[in-house]
């Protein structure tokens, strides 16, 4: 009957361990997928913050090259001539005249309708 008694304890904690087992695989699974949901709502807010300014950036850029009197070819070098003749040069709007791409009142200087003359000349 002692023996009996021994086996009857080792069943029972194997039964124990087969339950704690269970409970740790299940506990694993529902942690992962709470992991898993917590990782996709970190990538959403993350996506969020890039898309937003991505899509606000875009709908300026489509709103001002629908805005402007010249092809979108042209619209880029009139805005990439805006900091100075320098970089209207590079654009290959210099000289510009008034009412063409790469002409900004600030890059004349003698308020004469002709931007950056001197940078055409070169």
């Amino acid at each position: 009957m002692r023996h009996l008694k021994i086996v009857q304890s080792n069943t029972n904690t194997s039964d124990r361990e087969k339950k704690a087992r269970a409970l740790r695989k299940r506990f694993e699974r529902v942690s992962r997928r709470i992991e898993w949901h917590e990782r996709r709502r970190r990538l959403l807010r993350r996506l969020v913050w890039i898309a937003l300014p991505a899509s606000l950036i875009l709908a300026v850029w489509i709103w001002v090259v629908a805005l402007s009197p010249w092809p979108a070819d042209e619209t880029f070098r009139h805005i990439m001539a805006m900091p100075n003749c320098a970089a209207a040069e590079a654009a290959g709007v210099s000289p510009a005249y008034r009412g063409d791409p790469g002409y900004w009142p600030w890059l004349d200087a003698d308020r004469d309708g002709v931007a950056c003359e001197s940078a055409g000349w070169r």
